[in-house]
């Protein structure tokens, strides 16, 4: 079928299956001059030249015909580099290649006389072609297709491998463009580097490092190796665009606060030094976060008042050090209030971890008494009676740590049968004790004694003077320094 646009059919041919369809028509137009441009040619690391032939028509005198020669850039913008070329054979080695990787061809004709313009028999470009690369997955990563699943703050490396399939050089290095789309933020984070430059058949190993924080749900990791900066044959090759490739599950679980005075955890409303040293620990659920600042992190202090409220203590505060979680220790903070007075003080800490997660949906909260007056108090056997051994409790005040403090067991008839050292007692500190020795019933010598009742006294010197004791409902059973315990088996 042979027709014209606006003009409808002209001529039809029908015929048979296998039959051969032959047609001869003349076509007349109305134009004396037009043109006909070619597709893309390159590109190129040099310029030839242009070869050309066409077949005149059987009046050639009013046939006239040239060529243009059009120089392309990179970014597909066209100029015009050579017009009217009418040789055979013509010289495109000014073209500068690094400017104009790409060329195009015009052929422009007219008859103004019989209509009957020359045909084109040939055009033919000769240059020297660039390199040609292809982008491929580490087979080992291949394996992972189509999905990784990685927690968030785990970090995840993906390695790929870019071939120089053709047998020319890339004089220049290469860039890598990676980029990672989150699919829930619909942000991209995109980052470049370089690779070396690539001899004929050679291939470029190389890794992209990927960053999991704030990339929650599914994300796209593409890769693009020459993101159209050097010339290719063709740039379709050099890019992996993994679709929903991984997956990060979000942290969400909240952190553990450790708060701890002078080393030691009390209970609500026990007594601590006057000088106390409050160390706040972040243990954060998530092996991959580490918490790096104080940022979410709140500490507040009442005093001991009627009209006293939460004071927030500020980081920029002398009272306050900290140090950033480390792989090997969790982030600490240590408040120094200084010398508090004689009372009860309430003490809430808030705290947030490295993704964002606070550790409660209330702060943490506890209250705790200063006496700076030294004494001890509370001064007993735990369990008592008790049948194979005992330990001892009690509760010292003060700033200052006893020099020694001595426990002598005896009968009731006064003859001592034990004497526990300080040694023995083991480390003690302000607020609440429980010694590290526990008696077992049995004399200096290590033989086991009777059962009954015995007698327990208390020696505690500080600066060569016995401490005071002071009262409470504790110590009914121990007077003037002398308490009941019983063996019973």
């Amino acid at each position: 079928m042979l027709g014209k646009k606006g003009g409808g059919v002209i001529a039809e041919m029908r015929g048979e299956l296998h039959d051969e369809l032959k047609m001869d028509k003349d076509i007349f137009g109305k134009f004396s001059a037009g043109s006909l441009g070619s597709p893309k040619i390159g590109p190129a690391k040099s310029w030839g030249k242009l070869i050309t032939g066409v077949d005149y028509s059987d009046q050639p005198a009013n046939d006239v015909y040239s060529f243009d020669v059009i120089g392309i850039d990179l970014n597909n913008n066209e100029f015009l580099v050579h017009e009217g070329v009418s040789l055979s054979e013509f010289s495109l080695e000014s073209i500068d290649a690094s400017t104009y990787p790409l060329l195009k061809l015009r052929l422009n004709i007219r008859d103004e006389v019989d209509l009957s313009p020359v045909q084109l028999q040939k055009w033919m470009v000769l240059y020297e072609p660039m390199p040609e690369g292809i982008l491929l997955l580490d087979p080992a990563y291949e394996k992972t297709l189509p999905v990784v699943n990685k927690q968030e703050g785990e970090d995840l490396d993906v390695a790929y491998r870019f071939q120089n399939l053709s047998n020319k050089n890339f004089d220049d290095s290469l860039t890598v463009s990676y980029s990672v789309l989150n699919k829930r933020s619909r942000v991209t984070e995109e980052k470049r580097f370089k690779i070396p430059a690539l001899a004929a058949k050679d291939t470029a190993r190389f890794t992209i490092p990927i960053s999991t924080i704030n990339k929650r749900g599914n994300n796209n990791v593409k890769v693009f190796v020459n993101p159209k900066i050097i010339p290719e044959q063709n740039y379709n090759n050099n890019i992996i665009d993994l679709q929903d490739y991984l997956v990060v599950e979000g942290d969400d679980k909240n952190p553990v606060i450790d708060v701890a005075f002078d080393g030691q955890y009390i209970m609500d409303g026990d007594i601590v030094s006057p000088e106390p040293l409050i160390t706040i620990l972040t243990k954060d659920g998530s092996p991959f976060f580490k918490k790096t600042d104080t940022v979410g992190m709140e500490i507040m202090l009442k005093r001991p008042c009627e009209s006293c409220v939460y004071e927030k203590i500020n980081f920029s505060s002398p009272q306050i050090t900290w140090s950033p979680a480390t792989e090997d220790a969790d982030f600490k903070a240590e408040f120094r209030p200084g010398t508090l007075e004689d009372g009860i003080y309430s003490l809430k800490v808030q705290t947030m971890d490295g993704s964002g997660n606070l550790s409660g949906s209330k702060p943490y909260s506890i209250n705790f008494e200063v006496v700076n007056e030294s004494s001890i108090t509370n001064f007993y056997p735990y369990p008592n009676p008790f049948s194979t051994s005992t330990r001892f409790v009690f509760t010292l005040t003060g700033k200052d740590i006893p020099d020694q403090i001595k426990i002598q067991i005896m009968t009731v008839t006064g003859k001592i049968v034990r004497e526990i050292t300080q040694n023995e007692i083991g480390a003690i500190n302000i607020g609440n004790n429980i010694s590290d020795f526990a008696w077992n019933g049995k004399d200096e010598f290590g033989d086991q004694l009777a059962n009954g009742v015995y007698l327990y006294r208390v020696i505690v010197v500080n600066n060569g003077e016995g401490l005071k004791r002071r009262e409470t409902s504790a110590d009914k059973a121990f007077k003037n320094g002398f308490g009941k315990m019983y063996l019973l088996r």
